[in-house]
Parts: structure tokens; C-alpha cells; sequence
């Protein structure tokens, strides 16, 4: 299952405020949940709003930066290799695709994969090559990213105003293999 990373879009005249102020009331935040899929642990992250009043979300993958931190259980940080350069831009279709989430609601922003028989994991465009990792453990924290930079890019496009910042999930530790 692929899914693709979100971009957070909420409507500030509802709010009656600037950009930094609306980090502020809407609450956002990033969780995962674990599972088991053909042998293969997934992990899947989703932009949850944990705020007091509906938020739009745009479903396009070229206007927010969703990304992985895989660590060994020494904390080193994994090496990977983002694809993304090589898929490059494309034309948008319009109008651009949201969905409303009323508070307590999520959407699916993205999808970790470890494949141990293979010693590969995958996210989106990101691959990580696994061999010759010892480690008992593996641990995961998945970002979401929204720039501003993206924010005047949906602008452009006629997406409504966009929340501008930052989510961490909390680091999810899957066994892996020993050393």
C-alpha cells in the first residue's frame, strides 16, 4: 500500500489569524501504527488533528517533505538514498485534492517498510540498504514537513492557506536482528 505524504491546509479567515498564531491553535500532530504485512513490519504515519476545530488537508506529495529516521541500537543514524531528484516535477492536476479532518481525525501521510529477508527498508522514495547493519534493534521516527516555501507554492495554485512547520512521530523500535 502506498500512500501519499499530506500537505496540511487550514482556512485562516475561520481563525482570524496569521500563519504563526494558527501553528499555535491548530493542533496538529504525527502518529504511527504498526503492523505486519506478507513478513514485512510497516509502519504507517498519519497526520492526526488533535485541535478544537476542523482542518483541511491536501492529499499531494511534491508540496510537503515527509521523511525517515532509521537508527541502529547504538543511535547511529542509517544511511539512505532518496530517489525523489530522480522522479523530478510535474504539472499539477487542479483543483488540488483535500480532505476535511474534524478533530480526532487522521490521514495517512506515508508508509515505512523493513523487509529483513531482504535487509532493505523503503519509504516512499527512500531506500535503505540493510546488510551490514548488526543490530538487535531498529528505531523510527518519521517527519512531516511543511515549508514556506510550499505554503505560496499552494497559494499559486488556489489551495487554501497552508500551516507552515514541522511534526515528529514518536520513535518506534522494531526488532531486527542480532549482531
Amino acid at each position: 500500500m502506498r500512500c501519499l505524504p499530506a500537505v496540511l491546509v487550514a482556512t485562516l479567515a475561520a481563525l482570524g489569524c496569521g500563519s504563526s498564531e494558527l501553528e499555535k491553535k491548530v493542533g496538529m500532530e504525527l502518529v504511527t501504527k504498526v503492523g505486519r504485512l506478507n513478513g514485512q513490519t510497516q509502519v504507517e504515519s498519519f497526520l492526526r488533528n488533535d485541535g478544537p476545530r476542523p482542518v483541511t488537508v491536501l492529499l499531494e506529495e511534491q508540496l510537503s517533505f515527509v521523511t525517515a529516521e532509521l537508527r541502529d541500537d547504538q543511535g547511529n543514524l542509517l544511511p539512505m538514498r532518496d530517489g525523489r531528484a530522480a522522479i523530478g516535477a510535474r504539472a499539477f492536476d487542479l483543483p488540488l485534492h483535500t480532505v476535511v479532518l474534524q478533530p480526532g481525525q487522521d490521514v495517512s501521510v506515508d508508509v515505512f517498510s523493513l523487509i529483513a529477508s531482504s535487509s532493505t527498508a523503503i519509504a516512499g522514495s527512500l531506500t535503505w540498504d540493510l546488510r551490514d547493519v548488526r543490530s538487535r534493534t531498529l528505531t523510527l521516527v518519521m517527519v512531516y514537513e511543511m515549508t514556506e516555501e510550499a505554503l505560496e507554492r499552494a497559494k499559486h495554485l488556489k489551495a487554501p492557506d497552508v500551516v507552515i512547520g514541522a511534526w515528529r512521530s514518536a520513535p518506534v523500535s522494531m526488532p531486527f536482528r542480532n549482531p
